[in-house]
């Protein structure tokens, strides 16, 4: 992932553990199947079971533009996932390397693959980029842009507040599955741990 000019990339690698979730998406219907964490500042904070319980944000802007960010435990990573009714010449398959500034800040150049959702075909692209996320939880507008052709200009308010409470959910997740680190200096331990410090 780049900068334009210095161009920032974000990760085309697609692994098989990452394309299992795909046929269990279908844009809207799917983010509200997946059970609802939290509402929080405009975004829906949710749970999707067919990615190990990986959380995720979701919203849906005027026009049916749907944006939804979150992590992938099946591939190790997080991932942006976009999509529009109007978009129908998008082909599955196929790779789209768009370019997304966020306010005026210098742009990120990534390349998304479309996907079929079911009920439409979207962009889906995997983050490798912790500055993609605090660029997207601290910046306003996200403006999404094709060989120079704008794609899309959505507003991120409350995105912070939604992906710490991702975040949350994920850490809360994890611990309710039993995945939480023990050796972490916070862990609650018994106290005749001898490894407490």
């Amino acid at each position: 992932m780049l900068r334009s000019h210095h161009h920032r990339w974000l990760s085309p690698l697609l692994s098989a553990a990452f394309l299992v979730g795909f046929s269990v998406f279908s844009t809207i219907a799917s983010a509200q199947r997946s059970p609802l964490w939290k509402e929080v500042a405009g975004w829906d904070v949710r749970v999707d079971e067919s990615l190990e319980d990986s959380c995720f944000i979701f919203r849906v802007y005027e026009g049916q533009t749907i944006l939804r960010m979150g992590f992938n435990k099946l591939a190790g990573n997080s991932y942006l996932m976009l999509g529009d009714k109007d978009w129908a010449s998008l082909e599955q398959g196929k790779t789209y390397d768009l370019t997304f500034q966020f306010d005026q800040e210098e742009s990120w150049v990534g390349r998304a693959t479309a996907i079929d959702f079911h009920t439409l075909v979207g962009l889906w692209m995997n983050i490798d980029e912790p500055a993609f996320l605090r660029d997207m939880a601290e910046k306003h507008v996200l403006a999404i842009r094709y060989r120079g052709i704008p794609v899309a200009r959505l507003s991120l308010q409350g995105s912070y507040a939604a992906l710490m409470e991702m975040v949350n959910c994920q850490e809360l997740v994890d611990e309710a599955r039993g995945e939480a680190d023990p050796f972490e200096p916070e862990f609650e331990r018994n106290e005749g741990d001898p490894f407490v410090m």
